[in-house]
């Protein structure tokens, strides 16, 4: 036994020792994998076994922006990002992509206590592009580009929003945004239009797709909404970022929203009349405003609170940003115009030209500001701000 096991021994010795000179003979570097500008380290090396590549996927789904998840008792590995989720069963080789069986079966590895992958199914089911270069032994991941078809549908889908939102139908609004996203409940909780609301005709126009696979795309967009009748609106131009993920049917659905830039276009036409309101409400509608510019220039936090409706989102960080500044600085305001330019029984608008300026503290840049906002009456009868206001202008003034 013990001369087979040293016959053994030796005929291995042998094997590495020739598999060394034959990979020294042939110069063939390691395998590297690159997604997009990203070198991916991997604790395991990659290995190609009857013509796949396998990586180690941990190390993969990382630089692929999924969380990974392992069931121990199914030998189950998911990877979830924001358009897609793969599973992968190490005992079975089932894989699933969003729910839907692959054709065939996937064949993982398993090494020295770690799971290896095939490179291009994964960077594949993702909606990306996977290729080899065999003389440097290089694999690279990449996001495909947009086809004439790719970019005709993104349109489609723009006019398909702009076209819901002209008509004020916010079921056929909900249909075109993921229901997992912020945006859809926010989009829900507005509800209908109301009678009076102003109709507006939005036009969005596809400016750059910087990000674009097969299940998600992110698209600049530049949009422009003027009224075309109805109540107070203010029209503006801007620009949005739109990340977009397919949904079960293979739609786009928007999944998030950063607005980039806003111009409002009609500010000078839309706040320069006085609007018709009954003495009562007006009276009491600029008292409020009033105690907002009294309680700021006091100082007195929980004053200029009251005269906020506590249900307005974001009113805790909104009172914490203000506590900070007033024990930062002391500063004075002034209004200079306070005009009420729209109203009805239980809303209206207020246009307010004000100066901030610096009565002590740090390096202050003074500056005059004008603003409409939003003002709403409860149900007993007491006017609040309803934490909608919408910056027109700011100008500097002298800096102390």
């Amino acid at each position: 036994m013990k001369k087979i096991t040293a016959l053994l021994l030796s005929a291995m010795l042998l094997l590495l020792a020739f598999s060394g000179l034959a990979s020294a003979a042939t110069g063939k570097p390691p395998i590297t994998v690159w997604a997009g500008d990203q070198k991916v380290a991997f604790d395991a090396p990659p290995m190609i076994t009857n013509g796949t590549t396998y990586v180690e996927f941990k190390a993969l789904f990382n630089v692929l922006g999924f969380r990974v998840a392992y069931d121990a008792k199914s030998k189950t590995i998911t990877g979830t990002s924001a358009s897609v989720t793969l599973t992968l069963n190490v005992a079975s080789g089932a894989a699933t992509v969003n729910g839907q069986a692959s054709a065939k079966s996937v064949q993982l590895i398993v090494q020295e206590g770690r799971t290896l992958v095939p490179l291009r199914f994964i960077g594949e089911s993702t909606g990306m592009l996977v290729s080899w270069d065999s003389a440097a032994q290089t694999v690279k991941i990449s996001a495909k580009g947009p086809t004439a078809a790719d970019i005709k549908e993104l349109q489609a889908y723009l006019a398909r929003m702009d076209a819901y939102d002209t008509a004020s139908d916010l079921e056929g609004t909900l249909s075109l945004i993921a229901p997992g996203s912020p945006f859809y409940a926010a989009v829900k909780a507005q509800g209908e239009a109301k009678e009076g609301d102003p109709v507006v005709r939005t036009t969005s126009k596809l400016m750059d797709i910087p990000t674009f696979t097969s299940s998600s795309a992110v698209i600049i967009v530049s949009q422009h909404s003027a009224k075309e009748s109805g109540g107070f609106y203010l029209d503006n131009d801007c620009v949005l970022k739109i990340e977009l993920v397919r949904g079960p049917n293979k739609q786009w659905l928007l999944s998030g929203l950063e607005l980039q830039k806003m111009e409002y276009v009609n500010t000078d036409e839309a706040t320069s009349h006085e609007a018709d309101v009954p003495a009562d409400d007006k009276a009491a509608i600029l008292a409020v405003v009033d105690q907002q510019t009294k309680t700021s220039n006091d100082e007195d936090l929980d004053g200029y609170k009251a005269t906020i409706d506590p249900n307005v989102p974001g009113l805790d960080q909104t009172m914490a940003a203000t506590k900070q500044t007033m024990d930062t600085y002391d500063l004075k305001y002034t209004n200079e115009v306070v005009r009420i330019v729209d109203y009805t029984a239980t809303e209206a608008v207020v246009y307010v030209v004000q100066t901030v300026e610096k009565v002590n503290g740090p390096a202050f840049q003074n500056f005059r500001l004008s603003i409409a906002s939003t003002y709403r009456k409860t149900a007993d009868g007491k006017w609040l701000d309803a934490g909608e206001g919408k910056l027109l202008k700011v100008e500097p003034l002298s800096a102390v």
